[in-house]
């Protein structure tokens, strides 16, 4: 009886394996395709590479059974038969004021080699917030433009879209709110 439990408990994390586990089965262009894992799409995956490194990738489509992965670092060293496994997470990123006059990547990550220890973890796809519940904005905030603080005043708060042609100043513009705002951060 217990040869029986043992041989099912064996099949039975065989099975769990290869649910969270997978392997490249083919690379076209930035796509990486593997069979497996029993991901989700928008999921968070880790593909170990041939040259011992680790690379994240998100889950971004399925066909015909097999997996659709979109790396977001280097995948030098990537090939046929490398390893892919779940992180059961969503893409999200690491939030502390420590971060603040950091140096980050693309995944929020501090590339100044100091340490960091994220209080709390945010995901990156989320929905807005509802617009009636968002503190009003009732401060204005000068941001030494002239023309923007005269005609048409930016609150402290607000979301400011600027829209124009490629090569009327649209760099510029940002770079003189950047340096005469005075602003935490």
């Amino acid at each position: 009886m217990e040869r029986i439990l043992k041989k099912l408990r064996n099949r039975i994390e065989e099975e769990e394996l290869d649910r969270i586990n997978g392997k490249v089965i083919k690379i076209v262009g930035l796509t990486v395709e593997s069979e497996g894992p029993d991901a989700f799409l928008g999921e968070m995956c880790k593909i170990y590479l041939g040259n011992g490194e680790r690379a994240l990738a998100e889950v971004v489509g399925f066909r015909e059974g097999h997996v659709l992965l979109m790396p977001y670092e280097d995948v030098s060293g990537l090939k046929q038969g490398c390893k892919v496994v779940r992180t059961e997470r969503n893409v999200d990123v690491g939030l502390s004021n420590d971060m603040l006059g950091r140096i980050l990547d693309g995944l929020g990550r501090p590339i100044d080699g100091k340490p960091f220890v994220p209080s709390q973890r945010y995901p990156l796809v989320n929905d807005p917030p509802h617009p009636l519940k968002r503190r009003r904005i009732t401060e204005p905030l000068s941001v030494g433009v002239r023309a923007i603080d005269g005609f048409i005043t930016i609150g402290k708060g607000q979301r400011m879209g600027i829209f124009a042609g490629s090569g009327v100043g649209k760099s510029i513009l940002l770079g003189m709110i950047a340096r005469n705002t005075s602003a935490d951060i």
